[in-house]
């Protein structure tokens, strides 16, 4: 995907955005919950250099348990040779450890992402995609939006631009709900705010103050706000946090070196954080259950493996919508109810898996947010026009397949965008939840 809002893969799991920068790693350090007494430290020095000649790429200086599988975090620009797994061994016999690169890797792209508001046709949020040629990205729309059209809310790198414009709008609000502005101001400054968020919910409504990375609340300022009426301004006053850290942890699968996910830690220097990995996803070192922010440690990639956790996670590329004008509830990856994430109403939305979740059907649709089967609907996109049979007028259908009160007139021409099966049945849609049988168009 803190909001009611359609999904922003934010971060997005889906997408390969991290694969490799010049590495500049600092020595890094393990959570302090494991038993030093059994373990041996080492300390390695990672040499990326490209296979078949003395030329040294980077190098990365690591420290950690001796065995432990380190996920090589790939300058870009490269690629890791045909023989070389994607990670190294931490040993204690050789300080020095290699890994062999290909050649410079020639489909590697990088695209900008403007995101402008359909409505001031501003540009007020950019993003960067890197990848290979091909590769389908999805888009870490920004927060409480949409794509204008639902189409571009996936992206598939190809050569040749280095920017792309992406329209989006206002989700549609859920009933009885409202939008407030949140400035987050820096105390006892006179300049712009830091950081401005969008929030919405329920008149009424406590939500949590989520403070920008590096910064405290003030002294006495509250740590929840009142959601007021639609439109209303809030200013929190915020402070310089020196003891503040944040890692972005990639997720690397073992041998494919795909990125599976990304997950964000935020706290103390020194604090020890559990970390909740992709579904379907396990560390592959046992230690990494667990993370401990240090300073200067940015981002960090770790290997991980496909895991049998009771869910039955299975790779499914399709289009879903949602069926009613309602919204439709999220889910973690045990079955719990997300707070305030949902889906706009007849909104689409693209799916990599389905699951099985305590016996129920979901679809992914951003890293750990699933829908229910039963709240969405598959279809097909089929973009064109379709004739109403001879003979009696014809029924219309919901996606639920309830019989409307509407129906249309034999022999008249409509424009239909997908189809889908809807109990058992196939079907035309001609607009925005009306559908007509397959078997009463000629």
């Amino acid at each position: 995907m803190n909001k009611v809002k359609p999904i922003t893969l934010a971060g997005v799991i889906f997408s390969s955005l991290m694969i490799g920068t010049t590495i500049t790693t600092p020595v890094l350090t393990f959570a302090a919950t494991l038993n030093s007494q059994y373990m041996e430290y080492v300390d390695n020095t990672i040499v990326y250099s490209v296979e078949g000649t003395n030329h040294v790429v980077t190098t990365q200086r690591v420290h950690g348990v001796r065995g432990y599988k380190w996920a090589l975090e790939i300058p870009s620009g490269y690629s890791l040779a045909s023989s070389q797994p994607n990670y190294i061994t931490l040993d204690a016999n050789n300080s020095r450890l290699f890994v062999k690169l290909a050649e410079a890797d020639k489909s590697h792209i990088e695209t900008k992402i403007n995101y402008i508001d359909s409505d001031t046709n501003q540009v007020f949020q950019t993003e960067i995609l890197r990848g290979h040629e091909g590769q389908s990205i999805t888009l870490n729309v920004p927060d409480l939006y949409i794509c204008a059209n639902p189409n571009d809310s996936q992206y598939t790198l190809i050569k040749g631009p280095t920017s792309r414009d992406v329209y989006v709008k206002r989700a549609p609000l859920a009933k009885n709900e409202v939008t407030n502005t949140i400035h987050y101001r820096i105390a006892n400054s006179t300049g712009s705010y830091l950081v401005t968020k969008l929030v919405t919910g329920k008149i009424g409504e406590r939500v949590s103050v989520e403070v920008p990375d590096g910064y405290k609340l003030k002294f006495h300022e509250s740590s929840v706000y009142l959601l007021q009426y639609d439109g209303a301004i809030q200013i929190i006053d915020i402070v310089k946090d020196d003891n503040a850290v944040s890692t972005e942890l990639t997720f690397v699968e073992e041998g494919t070196n795909e990125v599976v996910g990304h997950y964000k830690l935020t706290g103390s220097f020194g604090q020890t954080l559990n970390v909740d990995y992709p579904t379907g996803y396990s560390p592959v070192n046992d230690s990494d259950s667990v993370f401990t922010l240090i300073k200067g440690q940015a981002n960090r990639t770790i290997l991980v493996k496909a895991s049998n956790d009771g869910i039955n996670l299975s790779s499914f590329k399709s289009t879903v919508m949602v069926k009613s004008k309602q919204t439709a509830n999220l889910y973690g990856k045990t079955g719990k109810l997300k707070a305030f994430r949902s889906l706009a109403g007849n909104t689409d939305w693209l799916t990599d898996k389905k699951a099985t979740i305590n016996g129920q059907t979901y679809y992914r649709v951003s890293s750990d947010e699933f829908v229910k089967a039963s709240d969405v609907l598959e279809y097909t996109s089929s973009v064109g026009t379709i004739n109403a049979s001879s003979g009696d007028v014809k029924p219309l259908y919901n996606s639920e397949g309830k019989r409307s009160t509407r129906s249309v007139a034999p022999n008249t021409a409509w424009y239909t965008d997908k189809y889908a099966i809807i109990n058992g049945q196939k079907m035309f849609r001609i607009s925005t939840n009306e559908w007509i049988k397959a078997s009463d168009i000629s």
